[in-house]
Parts: C-alpha cells; structure tokens; sequence
C-alpha cells in the first residue's frame, strides 16, 4: 500500500524511466533491499514517508465511524477503483499486440486443476478479496439489520468481486500483451506475480507507451493505492470493533490501540529487508492463518451452530434461498478441500523450508502462532483491563 502511493507520486515523473531497468529501481532505489531476511538497515525515507501517510489516513476515516468514515469512504473509493480499472482497459486496448495478451488469458489450461499450488493461489485470493477468515464480513455483518437480506447481498458481493477480478485481467493482459509485442517475446517471459507485476513489468509496460505514459501510469498506481486503501480500512475495522464490543471503550480508543500496535508491527515492512518478510509473513498468514480458520468456522457454523438452523435463519429474510448445497459445502466440501491444502503445504514447508531459510521460516510460524495465542489471551482478557 505504501509503495503504491509512492509509486503514484512517482507517476508523474516516471521516475523508474531514469534506471537502467524497472526491476533494478524498484529493489535497488526505491526498496533499497538488502542481500537477507536478516539485515535489516535503515529505514528508506520514502517508503517510511509512505508508511505513515498510509496509517494516517486509514486512522482518519476509522476515527470518524462506520457511516461519517468508513461508509462514506467506500462509496468513494468502490466506484472509484471501477472508474479507474474501465479507464485502464480502454487504454489496453488500444496498444498493438493487447489482443495476443487477451487471447492468453482466456485460453483455458485444464491441467491446472490438477495442481494443488493453483488451487492455494485461488484460496488464497479469493480469502483475501472476498476476506471470510479475518472477522471483517463478521465485524461489517454487526452493523446491518437483523432482518437483512443475507443470502442475496452474498451472491451479489462474491459476484460483483468476480467480475471485478475479471475485468480487471483484460487490463492487466493486454497491457502485458503489449509489453510482449514492443519487446518481441512470449507473453510467458513477461508474465510476473503480486509484488513484481505492480512495480517491475508495469512501470516497464508503462514506459513502453508512445502517449499518455504519465496519464495511465498515474490511474494504474492511483488504482492500486485506492484497493489497498479499502482493504487496509476494513482490516482496522475488523479488529478495532472487536475489542470495542469485548472491553466496551469508545471508538477512538479502539482505533488508536489497533492502528499504534498496526503501525508498529508494520515497521519492520519498511525497512531495507522488509521485502522478504512480507513475503514470509504473507505466506505463512496465507495458508495457515487463513485456511485454518476457514476450517474452523466451516466445523462451527455447518456443525457445531447447525447448517441446517443457520440456512433456515437466512432465507427467512432473503429473496434467494440457500438450498441443501450450501450445507454439504460448509460441512463437508470447504473443510476436506481446505485441509487437505493444508496438509499438501505443510508437506512441502517440511521437504523444504519456504524462502530457502529455515530460521526465518520458523521465524512466520512463530508469528502465525503467535497471533492465534494473542486472540485467545483477548478472549480471556476482562472488560475492565483496557
């Protein structure tokens, strides 16, 4: 998040075009990135500057409420990243050689399914756009009436979010497609992941173009910073009014605790090797953080609450009735197909640590674990405590 709004001030400079290659800039100038997980350094200064316009604005739209803050931040920004995502397909479009990228996305590899990493990178981002496992669906749920129309405002969010993940992979296709074409390679050789499409193949794709290179690199860097924005804010919300309902303090209060331990943990991301503990940390939070509890609110709700009671609430109030399905997913399909990623991942951080480092490996699961301890000291915290 922070180094999208650093790379949108960058934008209108194209700052990355003064390096010898984009990938170079990113982790050489702007990350200034060490050679281990161990060797922190100093903090770069733009990235720190970045850090911390970041949490100020998460924390001024929380401090204001859900409807003043959060509400009214959501339908600027929710429009906004479709504006802005519309924008970057049209421009796609028009560059020679998007029409190859597209055709790349859709072509179907049917032999993909058989492979579980493919099925833990879907997981992994359908719980991170969609976010079941990190208590915001639960902390936004709180806010609605309880005569809500849950089954219907479900199918409109988890399609909505689908079609945006779409949309947005003709943007990002074509523009690859292009970058192809001007480079005279396959789009394979250019196709990157996360961190290194955003600020290494697009700032390059970006300053490929003939026109409009500061124009698009400005909506494309605005795009990302206004996504990560949104996610950020619900995350503070997930957990600032969890221990609002636990320990009954004010808002504020609830804020300013969860967005000054936030901040804090979240310094060391800003450092010259906080690179490689996002990506371990990331990891680590990813599949067992998250998948884990999936797992066990799937075991909670199909069988300790009751599928059946659960299904028969819900469509009481809604247009669209849940079937039968909905039961055999949540008791038994989600937690088997979610516990055997599970298993297939931790077979595979055991025959080889993940990011080559077993200290720092065991570093992530510390912290994994760690957080799962917090949540149950919490839990058994009294109200009169904070």
């Amino acid at each position: 998040r922070s180094a999208a709004l650093l790379y949108t001030q960058k934008s209108f400079t194209l700052a990355w075009t003064n390096a010898a290659d984009t990938g170079t800039y990113f982790i050489s100038s702007v990350l200034q990135r060490t050679g281990s997980p161990w060797e922190l350094g100093v903090f770069p200064i733009e990235i720190l500057i970045s850090l911390l316009a970041v949490w100020f604005i998460t924390w001024l739209i929380e401090i204001k409420g859900v409807q003043k803050g959060i509400e009214r931040a959501n339908k600027f920004f929710i429009p906004l990243i479709w504006v802005l995502v519309i924008v970057l397909l049209a421009r796609a479009l028009t560059l020679p050689g998007a029409l190859n990228g597209i055709d790349w996305y859709l072509k179907p590899d049917f032999g993909a399914i058989l492979n579980l990493d493919v099925w833990l990178a879907a997981f992994g981002q359908i719980f991170y756009s969609l976010s079941p496992g990190m208590a915001i669906m639960i902390a936004y749920s709180s806010y609605l009436p309880k005569k809500s129309d849950i089954v219907n405002n479900t199918f409109i969010v988890t399609l909505a979010n689908a079609a945006f993940s779409f949309l947005i992979g003709f943007a990002v296709f074509g523009t690859l497609g292009y970058m192809a074409h001007a480079k005279g390679v396959g789009i394979e050789e250019v196709v990157a992941d996360s961190i290194g499409l955003a600020f290494v193949v697009f700032p390059e794709a970006l300053s490929l173009l003939l026109g409009l290179k500061v124009a698009t690199a400005a909506v494309f860097f605005v795009c990302i910073a206004v996504a990560g924005l949104s996610s950020l804010i619900s995350l503070v919300e997930a957990f600032s009014s969890a221990i609002m309902d636990k320990f009954e303090i004010s808002r504020k209060k609830a804020v300013n605790i969860t967005v000054g331990i936030a901040f804090a943990g979240s310094l060391i991301y800003a450092t010259r090797g906080g690179l490689y503990w996002l990506d371990i940390i990331d990891h680590f939070i990813n599949v067992y953080g998250l998948l884990v509890v999936g797992v066990l609110e799937a075991v909670a709700i199909g069988w300790i609450f009751g599928a059946d009671k659960i299904r028969e609430w819900a469509n009481e109030y809604s247009d669209i009735r849940a079937g039968k399905w909905w039961n055999f997913s949540i008791k038994i399909l989600v937690p088997v197909v979610l516990s055997v990623l599970i298993i297939q991942e931790t077979i595979s951080n055991l025959q080889a640590p993940y990011g080559g480092d077993i200290m720092a490996a065991a570093l992530g699961v510390v912290v994994m674990l760690g957080g799962m301890v917090l949540a149950a000291i919490l839990t058994s915290v009294r109200k009169d405590v904070v």
